[in-house]
């Protein structure tokens, strides 16, 4: 699909005044012996701030693909002067067009969204023939529960909802927030990127949105949290995730165990950048046999995995250095409530703890030491001095 800017001087607020939704569906009529019949979706979302603006998405499909020979183009249409206003040509019977409108939502003549078919040779200054229509008076709220479902969507949106969800740790309920307030997905990874710098765990990605939302723009929110434009825009840590391998049962002759069934038996704790595993049991074996506790090991692999460091490095500045984690972990500005977590560590817990000092550091990020998944009990045994109780919520 092709992505189409206009100009801030083209208002095309294509929508009635009575729909007051961030998402409405209008369908289009099939005009002509020649019409073909259309769906299609505007999202729009309006920005504050010194220089107020609406971002627009415009989705239409087409039912069918145009003739040989021509092409697609979407126009808005001012039926009492006949103005017409071009919305760009389509990718043969979708079309995805961005743009922005100079200031908030307001009254506007355009009240009809319409298709034409043109040579494919060039685009067309005005409609040649109109194949479809609708006026904006027919158009649709579309809620949450039924923007994937209803909506009229880019091509490549679940890639790019899946996209959002694995690098930034966003969930399908915050991604269709965020959509719905108008935001693309280039604004969304830039919203979750300065999120992460600025260490918002991602139930408060909300925030940060609106912070884009009133009109800051990057410089006062560096301003405001003490950091710089240049930190905001590196690109922020992932969070990797322990692995596990199927056990599977031994094939005839060997006899099976009775019971024989498949168990998740731990192969790796977290993986670097380029998808290598971090620690995997035998590297662990080797750092438990140099005196290392698993707590040490694991937060250093959160640690690894997000940075791309070794292990060695960061253990030796905790070691030799007699660095903290959580002075370590601020340093490279990552996430301390995910870093210090290391409830999945797969392999043995049972290892003396580095220092009284960490412990505490531990104790205070997850309640607990060690603390196992949420709501479930302390690992058996427990070290001395925690706590079996059901790690907090």
């Amino acid at each position: 699909m092709r992505s189409i800017v206009l100009g801030l001087a083209v208002i095309l607020a294509l929508l009635a005044a009575s729909v007051s939704a961030d998402v409405v569906n209008l369908p289009l009529a099939a005009v002509g012996s020649s019409g073909v019949a259309a769906s299609s979706t505007t999202i729009y979302g309006s920005v504050g701030g010194p220089t107020p603006h609406t971002n627009f998405e415009m989705n239409i499909k087409m039912a069918a693909p145009p003739s040989d020979g021509k092409a697609y183009q979407g126009w808005a249409i001012d039926s009492k002067s006949n103005t017409t206003t071009s919305l760009g040509a389509f990718d043969r019977g979708d079309l995805h067009a961005l743009y922005v409108a100079a200031g908030s939502m307001s009254n506007n003549p355009y009240d009809t969204l319409a298709v034409s078919l043109e040579p494919s040779t060039g685009g067309s200054l005005t409609p040649t023939t109109i194949v479809a229509r609708g006026a904006w008076s027919n158009a649709t709220s579309v809620s949450a529960s039924d923007f994937t479902k209803s909506a009229i969507l880019p091509y490549d949106e679940c890639f790019q909802r899946g996209l959002a969800k694995q690098r930034y740790g966003l969930s399908d309920d915050q991604v269709t927030e965020l959509r719905m307030m108008g935001w693309g997905y280039t604004d969304i990874y830039l919203i979750s990127n300065v999120a992460t710098h600025l260490n918002k765990c991602p139930r408060d990605i909300m925030s940060v949105a609106r912070m884009f939302a009133d009109g800051m723009t990057l410089d006062q929110i560096a301003s405001a949290n003490n950091t710089s434009v240049a930190s905001l825009l590196s690109i922020g840590p992932t969070t990797a995730v322990a692995g596990a391998m199927q056990e599977i049962c031994p094939p005839p002759p060997c006899p099976p165990t009775n019971p024989c069934n498949p168990v998740q038996i731990p192969k790796f704790f977290r993986m670097y950048p380029n998808d290598t595993p971090v620690v995997t049991q035998q590297i662990w074996n080797s750092w438990r046999r140099r005196g290392y506790a698993w707590t040490d090991v694991a937060v250093a692999a959160n640690v690894a995995s997000q940075t791309g460091e070794t292990l060695e490095y960061l253990l030796r500045l905790v070691r030799v250095s007699g660095r903290l984690w959580v002075n370590i972990i601020n340093e490279r500005g990552l996430d301390q409530c995910k870093t210090m977590d290391v409830s999945g560590w797969p392999f043995e817990r049972t290892s003396t703890s580095l220092s009284r000092q960490e412990e505490r550091q531990l104790d205070k990020k997850q309640g607990g030491w060690p603390c196992g998944p949420v709501g479930s009990p302390c690992p058996t045994p427990c070290p001395p001095g925690s706590s079996p109780a059901p790690c907090p919520q």
